[in-house]
């Protein structure tokens, strides 16, 4: 009977709130509403097949009571997880407060989007379950040719302009672009470009002297995450005679003769593809410059651009040589010589050429013409009145 009246005081006790709140076990399913997943960071973003991949997941918990945790897991079917078990035993996530779980995974299958099932196991009993989606991706970098000499010059420095671009929908670090080949010395050991954004590319010109007929190599390394990964672009590398360096010639020559020198003027144009730097006329043996116009200096010209020169000199013989001193791009020197001759001028290249008169007549000549036509005509109407006048008198005189 007194075991009744203790039981029926318990039941009271406990429906009127009199016993504490710790007597009382939290409820499990209680328990895991409380837990939930705050964030998840994947590293790189993307994996292409062959990566290995970082996986933090947080989890908060957001109630006003410590949740114990026995356990937690990654799985997938598809992918391999390098350290499922790490987190056999967890412990207690106290009230409001966050709790990171680490995964390295490796995309060991193709392309394609895998789930991955995140799971925690509490101490009294049930569960969280939250899947986690990974994509696969092998798109890789591109490297193209934009521009590149047709031949190349053996033992002259030529560029070759290229393009590195990045198809994915992540962003990739630490591009660099490395020239190597046998029989070719670069300027640059390797060009760095660094990071390259979703669907960016960059453009990249490199300096090569080819030695003999061969193959460039660029090899393009990058990295997706912390995963090294290489492209490798074959460029043929032919060599021969190319007609798009500078090529300064001179036209229009006129040489002239006043007292005890000679002037020759023209004009010096570039008509190669490149700069011509430093450009000098000069003349040589037999002949020598004189003052007002001795060795002229023309500068620069771009292709296709020209200048006028003048040139004084004395010279005892009949020919003597034109120099046309230069610096091509790369600073080599370089020089072309035309002969000049002065008792025959319409032999010169590029000799100017005298405008013509009427009916391809020169017009001094036309002028000379109609000067002695008028002294004849002069000299006829003239004779005319002194014949006529002789008449007259005879006449008279019978």
């Amino acid at each position: 009977m007194n075991h009744t009246y203790v039981i029926l005081i318990l039941m009271c006790a406990m429906i009127g709130g009199i016993l504490p709140s710790y007597a009382l076990e939290t409820p499990v399913d209680h328990e895991a509403a409380q837990i939930s997943v705050q964030n998840v960071t994947i590293d790189p973003e993307i994996l292409m097949k062959g990566d290995t991949g970082n996986i933090v997941i947080q989890v908060r918990n957001s109630g006003n009571q410590s949740v114990a945790i026995r356990r937690a897991e990654l799985s997938c079917e598809d992918l391999t997880i390098l350290n499922d078990q790490t987190y056999e035993s967890v412990g207690t996530l106290g009230p409001g407060n966050n709790m990171k779980f680490a995964f390295t995974i490796k995309a060991d299958h193709g392309d394609g989007t895998y789930y991955l099932k995140f799971y925690l196991d509490f101490m009294g009993s049930g569960s969280l379950r939250y899947y986690i989606p990974v994509t696969v991706e092998s798109s890789e970098l591109q490297v193209s040719v934009i521009d590149s000499p047709d031949t190349y010059t053996k033992d002259r420095k030529d560029q070759i302009h290229l393009t590195v671009g990045n198809p994915r929908k992540d962003s990739i670090d630490g591009v660099i672009v490395t020239p190597k080949g046998e029989g070719i010395t670069s300027t640059q050991s390797s060009v760095f470009i660094g990071k390259l954004e979703p669907n960016g590319q960059k453009n990249v010109t490199l300096e090569i002297t080819p030695h003999n007929e061969t193959n460039l190599t660029v090899d393009t390394s990058y990295k997706n995450g912390d995963n090294k990964h290489l492209v490798s672009l074959e460029v043929p590398v032919e060599t021969g005679i190319r007609n798009v360096r500078a090529e300064p010639i001179v036209s229009d020559l006129d040489v002239t003769r006043s007292d005890d020198f000679y002037t020759l003027k023209g004009n010096i144009v570039n008509n190669g593809l490149e700069f011509a730097h430093s450009i000098v006329l000069s003349v040589g043996s037999p002949a020598s410059s004189v003052d007002p116009s001795p060795a002229y200096v023309v500068g620069n010209l771009q292709p296709d651009e020209s200048a006028n020169f003048k040139i004084s000199l004395t010279c005892p013989g009949d020919t003597f040589p034109l120099t046309i001193s230069y610096k091509d791009i790369e600073g080599d020197s370089c020089s072309d010589t035309t002969t000049i001759n002065l008792s025959h001028p319409e032999l010169n290249s590029f000799q100017k050429k005298r405008e013509p008169g009427l009916f391809g007549v020169s017009t001094t000549l036309i002028v000379i013409g109609i000067g002695i036509i008028l002294i004849l005509g002069i000299i006829l109407v003239i004779a005319r009145k002194f014949n006529s006048g002789r008449k007259i008198s005879g006449l008279i005189r019978r």
